[in-house]
């Protein structure tokens, strides 16, 4: 039979978030559809409740839906979680930070309310049918026809499964499958559901592990509208959120007795309900408020086993599921309804484009295929693991395991905005309408979506090892390196032999004051350490670096400097850095952010407490004052921090508002810094060149190479220490500087080319010298990560 060429019409079966959502989209892609219901009414109310996120608000706000839905709901703002006897755990208002991040708030209402505005603001609601109970589909070469149970027949050219965790579409489908060649391994999806043989290889589809009784109550005396209330509890864990005046949105979670699977997971009547609810009447869920509080003044409420599923094929021919249908999770992460309206968005992406392939001559049947399974192949990644994330939160909260016990009492109340990034981890990377504009709200957030990032996109690890290895070579290298390790017998203070005499310290006692050119090598060197000095203090307190080691002290690192050599420190110090920062990290404007009291105390704390020192390094004194003096400069570490410290005290930390309304208000400080910290080193090598009676190239790391290295480590002479010092800690700071540019432009925040990064480089290491490159380079960098977006295609 020859093929039907012509447009596309398709057949959604299912009014539900999914089902009237794909509606829209179609509607407004020109798209033919119908949506049959089996209900009497598109919104009936049956107790439920939905949270929509960015992700989802982005795609209603692209259909012109979000702002009917925003208007009737309160925006979440903060967070608490509590123990089961009372005790709050932890509070935090890392809603207002994500939506601060996305542009869209984070809200919770009715399921019926959603519904209702999906089916009010069709263009053409006579294209939903109710009370058509879907019996069964025949599939042809030329489209398909959906039989319902009071007789009508519809035919179409796909037919969509939008009718929930029990989906007749997806029966059917699985029905069409049997017995077909090539298609036999479809049916395994039905596992749990009469097939036998259950192994660990092969697992259930669809299982309950987990039981909820949900509700919604009425506004009552003391609770915010607003506020969300989590409760992590041995066997049971609770929600309670407050809606717009006061409404209150709650479950309780149980734990069944054991895992059930399709066919026999247990269904539970009123009595069960009470019976459930009388047994928590007396538990407190926030605070001193207990359950009871809130059943007594309950408007609707069920008891309903949590059923999860991830099915393994979406689609075969003309038949194709989304929303519940096919990915079915825990209500933990708030993720089910927006990763249903995710799917529908997907899936008339898919469509459109198989319209514009038929429209093309493409025959009807291989456009439509190819283009469900491409919508399959987006969604099945970051459907699947949000799925498994709603799983793991809700076995966590119930402190499943020893595990458990420790995540939920001293992991996750100490995370603060760790959770925030986790979340919008799962958002960021969120589908859209390809065909429809971009909202204006979309691109406003300091976290703008992004398809390369979120769930999925990071960067591996290992592959930014294989780029950052030159920097372990070159660690490895200072390490062994005989003319990098001074003695440590030098002339002084016999007490303070081992504390003074060895290192870096053991160099600037023997030769620091006796020769004009080495003063003159030893001032630029040590002038251009103020460079890593600012990096490290910078960076130890960036609000992305929490939890890497990047996060470490300067004091640390210092003293991990004074006695393993800043040639090996700072190279392992680039290495470790780059590996563990991607874009990613700093994709979040407030991760980009440095605290702005840490900000303003970081010229105070590197000119006081490593500045001062090392200029009176060169003082006219005695060699026994000038044993003190290194004596007190080798401590720079300490003194660096412990100058921050009391300075950062003196001001107001804003960090919490900041983050939220201002995320780039530590920008003029840290220009402040950059800029005279550049200033001064640039300060150094010009006053080493213009006084030196040495030419300017042995200033220059490429004077190294009119000497043989094995030269130069056997001569031990200070000029060679000197240069491979030069070459070591700036070579591979530049390198490192270079490497994250690499990562900028990759990430399409940097529009200008290599040869002009280049010469930026190259220009000011010619005439500031290295230690204001790196500081400059640093600069540049900071001001792309306050500023730049990336440039979407």
């Amino acid at each position: 039979m020859a093929e039907k060429q012509g447009h596309i019409k398709v057949i959604i079966v299912g009014g539900s978030i999914a089902g009237l959502t794909l509606a829209h989209c179609l509607e407004q892609g020109g798209i033919d559809f119908i949506v049959l219901e089996g209900h009497r009414e598109i919104a009936p109310q049956v107790g439920a409740s939905i949270g929509l996120l960015p992700n989802g608000a982005r795609v209603l706000d692209q259909l012109g839906i979000w702002d009917s839905i925003e208007r009737i709901t309160e925006p979440l703002k903060r967070f608490r979680v509590w123990t089961g006897d009372g005790k709050l755990l932890s509070e935090g208002d890392v809603p207002e930070l994500i939506q601060a991040r996305t542009g869209y708030p984070s809200v919770f209402l009715d399921r019926q309310l959603v519904l209702q505005v999906l089916s009010d603001r069709l263009l053409n609601p006579s294209r939903v049918l109710l009370r058509k109970r879907v019996v069964s589909v025949d599939h042809s070469a030329v489209g398909v026809t959906v039989h319902c149970k009071d007789g009508s027949q519809y035919t179409g050219d796909v037919v969509v499964g939008a009718d929930g965790i029990h989906s007749v579409i997806r029966e059917e489908m699985w029905r069409y499958c049997e017995g077909r060649d090539g298609l036999e391994i479809v049916a395994k999806d039905k596992r749990g559901l009469g097939v036998p043989q259950l192994t660990p290889t092969n697992p259930p589809a669809i299982t309950a592990t987990f039981r909820c009784l949900f509700g919604i109550s009425s506004s009552i005396l003391g609770l915010v509208p607003g506020d969300a209330h989590r409760v992590w509890n041995e066997g049971w864990s609770a929600l309670v959120i407050i809606g717009k005046e006061g409404r209150c949105f709650w479950f309780i979670f149980e734990k069944l007795d054991k895992t059930y699977t399709a066919g026999n997971i247990p269904r539970f009547n009123k009595a069960d309900e009470a019976s459930f609810a009388k047994t928590y009447m007396d538990r407190c869920l926030i605070g001193t408020l207990a359950f009871k509080d809130l059943w007594e003044s309950r408007i609707t409420s069920s008891l309903l086993a949590l059923e999860e599923a991830q099915h393994e094929h979406w689609t075969v021919g003309r038949f194709v599921c989304i929303g519940d249908s096919i990915h079915k999770m825990t209500p933990h992460s708030g993720q089910g309804g927006n990763n249903a309206i995710e799917s529908a968005a997907a899936l008339a992406n898919s469509i459109i484009e198989a319209e514009r392939c038929e429209a093309s001559g493409i025959s009807s049947l291989k456009a439509i295929t190819r283009s469900l399974e491409l919508y399959e192949s987006s969604r099945r990644y970051r459907a699947n693991e949000t799925c498994a994330i709603a799983s793991k939160l809700t076995r966590i909260e119930v402190m499943e395991g020893l595990m458990g016990k420790f995540i939920c009492k001293y992991v996750l109340p100490r995370l603060g905005d760790k959770v925030a990034d986790e979340a919008c981890e799962a958002i960021v990377g969120a589908t859209k309408l390809n065909y429809l504009p971009v909202p204006r709200r979309s691109p406003s957030g300091m976290m703008p979506f992004d398809p390369h990032m979120g769930l999925g996109q990071s960067e591996d690890k290992l592959y930014r090892a294989a780029f950052a290895l030159p920097f372990l070579a070159v660690a490895c290298f200072a390490a062994f390196c005989p003319i990098l390790q001074p003695s440590s017998s030098f002339p002084g203070l016999h007490s303070l032999n081992g504390i003074t005499k060895d290192g870096l310290a053991g160099v600037i006692s023997q030769f620091a004051g006796t020769d004009p050119v080495q003063n003159c090598y030893l001032a630029t060197y040590l002038g251009g350490l103020t460079a890593v000095q600012t990096i490290w203090a910078v960076e130890s307190v960036r609000r992305g670096n929490r939890g890497l080691l990047s996060f470490l002290s300067p004091l640390v690192l210092g003293c991990l400097s004074q006695s393993k050599g800043i040639c090996f420190v700072a190279p392992l110090y680039s290495f470790i850095h780059y590996v563990q920062t991607p874009q990613e990290i700093y994709h979040a404007a407030d991760n980009r952010m440095v605290p702005i009291s840490h900000a303003k105390a970081v010229i105070p704390a590197i000119v006081f407490g490593y500045i001062a020192p090392t200029i009176a390094l060169f003082l006219p004194v005695s060699a026994e004052r000038r044993d003190m003096i290194i004596f007190v400069w080798r401590l720079h570490p300490l003194w660096t921090t412990i100058i921050h410290c009391i300075v950062r005290s003196t001001f107001r930390d804003t960090t919490q508002r900041d983050r939220i309304r201002a995320p780039t208000t530590d920008m003029p400080h840290l220009r402040r810094t950059y800029l005279l910290f550049a200033v001064l080193s640039g300060l150094a090598h010009t006053y080493a060149w213009v006084t030196s009676p040495v030419p300017l190239q042995t200033f220059l790391v490429s004077n190294m190479l009119s000497f043989p290295l094995r030269t130069a480590i056997q001569s031990g002479k200070f000029e060679q220490w000197h240069q491979l010092n030069q070459a070591i800690v700036f070579g591979s700071g530049l390198l490192f500087g270079l490497l994250h540019f690499r990562d900028m432009k990759k990430a399409k925040k940097v529009r200008v080319g290599w040869i002009k990064v280049l010469c930026v480089f190259g220009g000011t290491l010619l005439f500031l010298g290295p230690g204001s490159t790196l500081v400059l380079v640093w600069a540049w960098r900071e001001e792309i990560l306050a500023s730049a977006r990336p440039i979407l295609g």
